[in-house]
Order: C-alpha cells, then structure tokens, then sequence
C-alpha cells in the first residue's frame, strides 16, 4: 500500500471514497467499504466534507474492538480511494445507548465518528468523535 498523500485542500462535491482506516496507536489499519462488511461507512458525509462521516465496525479484536482503548488527543487517519490522508484527532469518547441521537446526528463541521458495541450484551455504543487536524 503505498503511503497516503496529506489533504491540503478541501474536497467540494467531488469525493472519494474512504478506503482505508489506519489508527497509528493501536498499530490498527483495516479496509473500508460502502457496504455490508467488518467495517462500513453509513449514509454520511465524506472526508473533506462538512458533516458527520460514520463508520460502525464489529467490536471484535482484528475490527474495532481495540478502540476502547483509545483517548482524546489520539490521532486517526482515513484514507480515500483517490490515496489522500485524511487526518484526525480524537476529541470526543462517549459510551451511549443504540438508539442516542449524538451517533447519527449531523453536525455543522467536518467530524469523523466511530463506534462499536460495548457494554453487557452489546446493550451500549461506544462512540469515538474526532475532528480535522487542520482546524
């Protein structure tokens, strides 16, 4: 895979896909895709487009799983097809029910969130918020 490219620019109505998730420390990098998989992207914004980008993966150990682990101030970094590195930096981390707005919600500005199921059977949503490390 050949290294990401930096986003100088911001990207308008053309996008590219997401198609790569590297997290630098969990030495965590898994693919993307726009349908049923490990990993998907929802019905949501793109990188370099203001609004929420969702991406929900399993909370098995090889997908999000070992997100958990993760704190503000953490850096994340997507990848498009197109081979631009999106980066950003985790400022949020909320354990929510399924069904709680913040999730799905859009947002005024460009804002990347992950999130897994946690807590006794799966009952709660572990969400991950991070924001562009440009602003």
């Amino acid at each position: 895979l050949a290294a990401p490219t930096k986003n100088t620019q911001p990207i308008d109505i053309a996008y590219s896909p997401v198609t790569f998730i590297n997290i630098p420390s969990l030495s965590l990098g898994l693919p993307i895709f726009e349908s049923d998989s490990k990993v998907t992207h929802l019905a949501s914004s793109h990188p370099g487009q203001q609004g929420n980008i969702i991406y929900f993966g399993d909370n098995s150990d090889e997908v999000f799983g070992s997100i958990l682990e993760l704190s503000k101030g953490d850096e994340i970094v997507v990848v498009t097809r197109n081979g631009i590195g999106h980066e950003y930096v985790i400022n949020e981390l909320l354990l929510v029910g399924p069904s709680d707005p913040r999730i799905m919600e859009q947002t005024p500005l460009e804002t990347l969130t992950l999130f897994t199921p946690a807590g006794f059977l799966d009952t709660k949503r572990f969400v991950i918020k991070a924001i562009p490390t440009s602003i």
